[in-house]
């Protein structure tokens, strides 16, 4: 029994722009998706593995966090 999932095979992958505002968005003719979480939780590398493409979505260094 199928719960609504899809395979997706992405065969390429560009960054194409940045929208800051509705009105700057891409078409519309092309699906979408919304990763969502805190900061530095792997969001970009997720992205990228799905991708394929190593620098598609930055990545930033790990951080150190130090209990005191």
């Amino acid at each position: 029994m199928g719960c609504g999932v899809s395979i997706v095979n992405i065969s390429s992958a560009i960054f194409d722009c940045s929208a800051p505002d509705l009105d700057s968005c891409p078409d519309e003719s092309l699906p979408e998706f919304a990763f969502i979480g805190r900061s530095n939780v792997g969001k970009s590398s997720l992205l990228n593995m799905l991708a394929g493409e190593q620098g598609l979505a930055r990545v930033s260094p790990p951080r150190v966090h130090q209990a005191h």
